[in-house]
């Protein structure tokens, strides 16, 4: 009788602690997946970031080159070709 009223503690006291473990794995999970959330918004605010001032400095330069009177018009339109075939949203993911 003895050993069943301690055999029935030990359970009980093991199904609290289960308990209590999966409680903690849940904040820890909600935890990281809020970590998660706030990085991928840093990350798409750089992005954003990083789209604007590429295009910035591309209409820089699309203004230097059309307004510099020594660039031919061939030179010109290479440059452009350059700046164009550049993949910047694959170079900002993979740099990410």
């Amino acid at each position: 009788m003895l050993q069943k009223k301690q055999t029935a503690l030990l359970k009980k006291e093991a199904e609290i602690q289960a308990e209590k473990i999966i409680e903690d794995a849940k904040k820890y999970a909600d935890e990281i997946k809020n970590s998660v959330l706030a990085l991928r918004e840093e990350r798409n605010l750089l992005i954003a970031k990083l789209k604007a001032l590429v295009a910035s400095q591309e209409n820089l330069l699309e203004l230097k080159l059309g307004k510099d009177e020594n660039i031919e018009l061939k030179e010109n339109k290479e440059e452009k070709e350059k700046i164009e075939k550049i993949d910047f949203d694959n170079i900002i993911s993979k740099s990410i």
